[in-house]
């Protein structure tokens, strides 16, 4: 946020493990792909239906970017 004059609050993030909790905790919109730990899915706001790359492509169709 500091190098990129961004709020926190106005970033997207995508994670799938327990390492990426902090980080999702923070931005404005958090996602996660279907095979991504439960503890993260149980926090995210929305869950794709495709693992990996096939899921990042189905949160960013989902974001509408």
């Amino acid at each position: 946020a500091d190098v990129t004059n961004i709020d926190v609050g106005d970033m997207a993030g995508v994670g799938d493990s327990a390492s990426d909790v902090d980080f999702l905790r923070h931005v404005g919109r958090a996602a996660a792909p279907s095979n991504a730990t439960a503890n993260v899915q149980a926090m995210v706001e929305f869950v794709s239906t495709r693992e990996n790359a096939a899921g990042l492509l189905e949160i960013l169709d989902h974001w509408q970017l």
